[in-house]
């Protein structure tokens, strides 16, 4: 039963993996081509006939300004010094660095975790933090990650301490970090207490 289990997890992360492959493929050729799928954009919501663009989307008015206003917002993000390149950069580095946080989490406990427990691990906790409505996924991803681990036959108590060593480096620490130094802002511009 265990075996079959894992290889099912195995094989949903493998799943996941190749999911993430694709989608950052898809950005990069937007990325690459993001002149031409502007201009074509922009020829879609210059119709010849404002009533034709009525009869095509329902709302035509609302939907137009709303697609402009993503679209100046997408052309002033490209053209900025910290346009959307450093920002999928960062995206391309946040991933595997999270993913080295966790293996060192649990080789600190004494229980490196294999590759493949690693990844899908991983990808159902990023799953789980997408889809919880908690903030960063606060509790669920924690159970996921921990019940994933558990599937590779890791007793629930590694699963569970590792896990939490890692949400403590990942979650809880910038957290902290971030409260203090709201608090120091928030003291040398001398706001209300929030």
């Amino acid at each position: 039963m265990a075996g079959g289990l894992t290889e099912s997890v195995l094989a949903a992360g493998l799943v996941l993996l190749a999911l993430a492959l694709i989608v950052f493929g898809v950005i990069v050729i937007i990325v690459l081509h993001i002149r031409e799928i502007h201009n074509y954009v922009k020829g879609l919501l210059a119709p010849a006939k404002e009533s034709n663009f009525k009869v095509l989307v329902p709302f035509g008015a609302k939907f137009q300004e709303s697609a402009r206003h993503f679209l100046a917002s997408f052309e002033r993000l490209w053209r900025s010094k910290e346009g959307i390149v450093p920002a999928l950069g960062r995206l391309a580095v946040n991933h595997p660095l999270r993913m080295i946080i966790l293996w060192l989490a649990f080789a600190e406990i004494g229980h490196p975790l294999p590759p493949a427990a690693l990844i899908v691990a991983y990808a159902l906790g990023v799953i789980a933090m997408a889809l919880s409505i908690t903030p960063l996924g606060l509790g669920a991803t924690e159970a996921v990650m921990a019940v994933a681990l558990y599937s590779f036959g890791i007793s629930t108590g590694l699963a569970a301490i590792g896990v939490l060593v890692y949400r403590l480096v990942t979650f809880w620490a910038p957290f902290a970090v971030g409260v203090y130094l709201f608090r120091k802002h928030q003291a040398e511009l001398q706001l209300e207490p929030v």
